[in-house]
């Protein structure tokens, strides 16, 4: 099969051979970080088994009907099983449809495909009820779980997928494609580590002006730092961007924090191409002061992606405050 990026060449020979061989796996696990083209993976594969006459390299032919169906999103053979909204769980009733849905034989192609993605979105529930089909599944029919890492699903889930993992991606096997890409791009090498060497991710902090709100959000925490910024402004500022985002980057900028503070080497500080300006703020603040804020991060981020909906805004503030006030006394 021909993969959608030049780093997943060698899961795409496997399964290239799996299905010439008719050894096809009857469920995968693919995971890995978003940015390296999991999904793309998954959906690439999928019109690869259903179209009825495949390139040599084992590639879909583009141009018969099957491959006309699922590039318009209707193809009878094929289920997307997702949240009905972001940040949504996947819920037993739709893990139902998936089963009625592979009980049927194929009457179009040679494969029923069936995408769970993200497949850590199924709740406990829809995850029990997938196990029957996963342990008995019917023939010429393939179940693909996408997932960020194995760890977010069921043992039981897990036991009965046979894994396609995407590690991190060296530079060089994403450079050509990045740089065509990206040709006013700086270091690549510093860009893939920031980013968990996946170049899906460069590629989109790149076009989405990313890098700029990390900027900015080191700005700010200097001049916190310096008392020249109030906490509750600097919050409020902060609530109205892109949320998720600004957590993000505030545990990351956080970690290489803790890693300069701890005396680690250049090639462990992801932000490495801010290293100095890192370095300044960890300097006069102790490390049992860094893990504080840290933690806070970390414990804030993840109640707010379980409770959904819940404003930031009292979160963002009550960090804000607390990295102030680490310029003086410990908390």
């Amino acid at each position: 099969m021909s993969p959608p990026f030049p780093w997943q060449a060698a899961q795409w020979e496997r399964l290239w051979h799996a299905r010439h061989t008719d050894h096809m796996p009857h469920a995968l696990l693919v995971t890995g970080h978003r940015g390296r083209g999991v999904s793309e993976f998954a959906r690439r594969l999928a019109a690869a088994l259903l179209c009825p006459q495949p390139l040599p390299d084992g590639a879909p032919c583009g141009r018969c009907r099957s491959c006309a169906l699922h590039d318009a999103g209707n193809h009878p053979e094929l289920l997307v099983v997702a949240p009905e909204a972001v940040g949504k769980a996947i819920k037993v009733d739709q893990v139902r449809e998936l089963m009625d849905f592979v009980s049927l034989k194929p009457v179009f192609g040679a494969f029923k495909v069936a995408l769970v993605d993200p497949a850590e979105a199924m709740n406990r529930q829809a995850a029990n009820a997938l196990l029957k089909t996963l342990e008995e599944p019917p023939p010429r029919t393939v179940l693909a779980l996408c997932a960020e890492g194995r760890a977010s699903l069921p043992l039981t889930v897990q036991s009965r997928c046979q894994r396609v993992d995407f590690p991190p991606v060296a530079t060089e096997a994403a450079g050509a494609w990045l740089r065509a890409r990206l040709p006013e791009a700086p270091d690549l090498d510093s860009l893939m580590a920031l980013y968990d060497h996946a170049p899906l991710a460069v590629l989109s902090a790149h076009e989405s002006g990313d890098l700029g709100l990390r900027d900015d959000l080191i700005a700010d925490l200097e001049r916190l730092a310096l008392g020249q910024a109030d906490p509750v402004e600097v919050a409020a500022r902060w609530a109205t961007l892109d949320t998720p985002a600004v957590f993000l980057w505030l545990v990351k900028l956080l970690g290489d924090l803790i890693a300069v503070k701890s005396g680690a080497s250049t090639g462990r500080v992801s932000n490495s191409d801010r290293e100095q300006r890192l370095r300044d703020l960890a300097h006069p603040r102790r490390l049992v002061q860094l893990f504080a804020c840290y933690d806070q991060l970390l414990r804030d981020r993840q109640y707010l992606q379980i409770a959904g909906g819940v404003p930031a805004i009292n979160f963002l503030e009550a960090f804000a405050i607390t990295w102030a006030l680490s310029r003086g006394s410990f908390i």
